[in-house]
């Protein structure tokens, strides 16, 4: 398993990208205006086959700003790919984290992947 993307939540979307351009010396982000159905804008750099992006709410009642709301600027999501999803899954759940919606999607770059979304709850839970 591997990082493939990182994802921060930011108040300030211009003046956070334009920081993060700076600080690490990267080209000027890509802007998706597919992730405007979610309600929010966003500047993804690029690492080779690896990312990192910034997503700001533009419109109210997003997951992003509710979570700004409650911690501030900060992580928001972690995506991984792994070539065995089955044996991720069962990791997962063998320490009793929450999974939901696992769903195939398409895109250019990879023909299938395979998506699972943990509950953010069950995330910060200890094992022990």
């Amino acid at each position: 398993m591997r990082i493939r993307q990182i994802v921060f939540a930011v108040r300030e979307l211009a003046p956070a990208s334009a920081q993060l351009q700076a600080l690490l010396g990267l080209d000027a982000p890509f802007r998706d205006p597919g992730v405007a159905e979610f309600g929010i804008d966003n500047a993804v750099f690029v690492f080779g086959d690896q990312f990192i992006e910034l997503v700001s709410p533009v419109q109210p009642g997003t997951a992003a700003g509710r979570l700004l709301e409650r911690r501030g600027d900060g992580g928001y999501m972690l995506i991984l790919q792994t070539d065995d999803f089955a044996r991720e899954r069962a990791v997962m759940s063998s320490h009793r984290r929450e999974t939901s919606t696992s769903c195939n999607l398409r895109s250019l770059k990879t023909p299938t992947s395979i998506v699972i979304r943990l509950s953010p709850r069950s995330t910060l839970k200890s094992d022990g």
